[in-house]
């Protein structure tokens, strides 16, 4: 048989307790409850509540995978390591929520200057590139005629600095907004 002395079971007994224990540990949940009545009726929703949550999760910290789980107005994180209740404090998930509402109000009004934009701009209204071709075509012609007509250096300085100059401008300020409103302008 095989014999072991008791010096010997001693450290191997340590190492198997030590063994089953981290094997049994569970995970420490801490909860901390978010009362929501302040909120508009539409934003009193625990979809709303995870999605502050997860922002202010990676923001206190961001090298960990930590996923808040939200049910009934409770936010609860497994082995946190940050305070729980101080992350998701009502401040701090109010700054989130009015932080997160600036930056769609801003998505908005520069989606509607986009829709302004193509449906003001001249230029956005051209469906084919003939068109186009055509409208700088006309403008050219037009300028010819005028610069034709020009006898005097000064005159035609005063045409270009009042005319050309001016409309070729208003040209590519039109071009490139209506581009941009596109989305086909690359930065």
């Amino acid at each position: 048989m095989f014999a072991v002395s008791h010096r010997q079971l001693n450290p191997l007994a340590m190492l198997l307790l030590w063994i089953g224990s981290a094997w049994s540990a569970e995970a420490e949940s801490v909860c901390t409850f978010i009362d929501m009545s302040s909120l508009p009726i539409e934003e009193q929703s625990d979809a709303k509540l995870e999605a502050w949550s997860y922002q202010l999760s990676y923001k206190a910290d961001s090298t960990s995978d930590l996923k808040p789980t939200v049910k009934d107005a409770t936010i609860c994180v497994d082995n946190p390591t940050y305070d729980v209740p101080t992350v998701f404090s009502k401040d701090a998930l109010e700054t989130v929520r009015t932080t997160n509402k600036a930056e769609y109000e801003k998505d908005v009004a520069i989606s509607e200057s986009f829709t302004t934009e193509l449906t003001t701009n001249t230029y956005c209204d051209v469906a084919a590139l003939a068109d186009l071709d055509t409208a700088i075509d006309t403008l050219v012609t037009s300028w010819q005629t005028q610069l034709d007509s020009t006898v005097l250096l000064s005159d035609l300085k005063t045409h270009l600095r009042d005319q050309f100059y001016t409309a070729l401008g208003e040209i590519l300020k039109k071009g490139f907004r209506c581009l941009e409103a596109r989305g086909e302008l690359q930065r």
